[in-house]
C-alpha cells in the first residue's frame, strides 16, 4: 500500500463485508510513512473467503493490494 492510504481508507474497502472489525496500516514510527501493508479484521470465516476473492488485486489507493491470511497467532504473539 502506498503512503497515501490510511486506516480510514483501507476500512471504507473492507466495509461493505458485514463482519468487518477494523482495518490498520502499518506506519514507520519515526517517519510515519506506510510500510507497506496493513492488517484487517473480519470476524466470519464466509467474509474472510469472499474478501479474498473479492479484493485480490484490487487498488486501495494506487496500488494493488495483496492479501494472506494473518498468522500472528502462531508467531505467539496473543498471549492469555
Amino acid at each position: 500500500m502506498g503512503n497515501e492510504v490510511t486506516d480510514e481508507v483501507l476500512a471504507n474497502a473492507f466495509k461493505k463485508y458485514a463482519s468487518f472489525s477494523k482495518a490498520k496500516v502499518i506506519r514507520d514510527k519515526k517517519t510515519m510513512k506506510s510500510k507497506g501493508f496493513g492488517f484487517v479484521s473480519l470476524i466470519k470465516v464466509e467474509d474472510y473467503i469472499k474478501a479474498m476473492r473479492e479484493m485480490q488485486g484490487k487498488y486501495v489507493g494506487n496500488r494493488p493490494i495483496t492479501l494472506k491470511r494473518s498468522d500472528w497467532q502462531k508467531k505467539g504473539v496473543f498471549t492469555k
